[in-house]
């Protein structure tokens, strides 16, 4: 399962919307339910708090982000082979 958020404040709602559906995999969700955060479609208001939010996201081992431009083209791209959106805390990509 795959669930894309993108939206206003990502420092704010949108980080939370992402923390509640991470939170969510204590519930019994599975290993290969990730939540991935379509940088190009958010825009945080506070720059240091933005950043931390994406450390955040990036930092969890279900949370991804992708600087995909097109959201179609990331969610093509991540059903198709998902270890492109890996990043870590310093924004450096994993194969």
């Amino acid at each position: 399962t795959r669930l894309f958020v993108m939206g206003l404040a990502t420092d704010f709602v949108v980080s939370a919307t992402v923390n509640d559906a991470l939170e969510g995999l204590g519930y019994g969700l599975s290993d290969e339910y990730v939540v991935v955060l379509v940088e190009p479609g958010s825009k945080g208001i506070i720059p240091s708090n933005t950043e931390a939010a994406l450390l955040a996201i990036r930092n969890h081992p279900q949370g991804f982000t992708t600087d995909e431009r097109q959201p179609a083209d990331a969610m093509r791209d991540l059903c198709d082979d998902p270890s492109w959106l890996r990043y870590d805390a310093d924004g450096v990509a994993h194969d």
